[in-house]
């Protein structure tokens, strides 16, 4: 699965990772990484930044992982989110979390 490894070493290391989704450059903590229940690749993430639009403010997102063209592990350290819920509905089968 494309980004596997970079998602799975972000949320093994707890790192923040930058990603191109949507055509936009966001900020994001990976908390979740699966597959959805449509067997869609998934994850699970707190959107600190999105770099292109500044007005959107930091709020959970689920991103389906297809639809991301570039990832990078950064060296910042990402923080667990206090209402983080390991049991997210949203995911059939779960790879990777924290």
């Amino acid at each position: 699965m494309k980004w596997e490894r970079e998602i799975k070493k972000a949320i093994a290391t707890r790192r923040n990772l930058k990603l191109l989704y949507d055509g936009e450059e966001r900020i994001v903590s990976p908390h979740i990484f699966g597959t959805s229940s449509a067997h869609h690749p998934l994850l699970s993430v707190y959107q600190l930044k999105n770099l292109d639009d500044p007005s959107i403010k930091p709020e959970w997102r689920s991103f389906d992982v297809t639809k991301i063209s570039a990832v990078e592990v950064l060296e910042e350290p990402m923080k667990v989110r206090y209402d983080y819920n390991p049991r997210d509905r949203n995911f059939e089968q779960v790879i990777s979390q924290v």
